[in-house]
């Protein structure tokens, strides 16, 4: 999955970096049954990612998404 990501964007080598994050699961919403959302702690550098801050940045707008 890696390599695959990599040769797809070839063409921003230096600009990105790609890491292996948890996989989240367990956020159940409907009525009666409340809510259960766990926490997954991420190191600092990755708790300070902001998408909303990305897209300001490259002047997308909040309805752009950003993969990086």
């Amino acid at each position: 999955m890696k390599a695959r990501i990599e040769k797809s964007l070839c063409s921003f080598a230096g600009r990105f970096e790609i890491r292996r994050l948890p996989n989240i699961t367990n956020i159940v919403y409907g009525r009666d049954v409340g809510y259960r959302i766990t926490r997954v702690g991420l190191e600092p550098e990755i708790e300070r990612i902001s998408a909303t801050q990305i897209r300001s940045t490259l002047n997308l707008g909040d309805s752009q998404v950003v993969v990086a």
